[in-house]
């Protein structure tokens, strides 16, 4: 539906067990929100990564920090 706005870097191929619905849950919520919030003219770029000997999913949109009060 978004088409080209997201960019997939993979840096590493990542290895793990976990559990494929809550994995699905947590990055549809991210990207959705990455959407809702983030610049419409901007991409969205989704990074994945190994580090030492743990897995990283990131994902970065271009639109206004979320205030730290918030944060929480």
């Amino acid at each position: 539906i978004y088409g080209d706005r997201f960019i997939l870097e993979e840096k590493d191929e990542l290895e793990g067990l976990w559990s494929p619905g809550y994995l699905r849950r947590a990055l549809e919520n991210l990207t959705a929100n990455a959407v809702k919030y983030g610049d419409i003219n901007r991409p969205i770029t989704i990074t994945t990564q190994k580090k030492e000997n743990r897995s990283s999913v990131a994902i970065h949109n271009w639109g206004n920090p979320i205030e730290e009060a918030n944060l929480r």
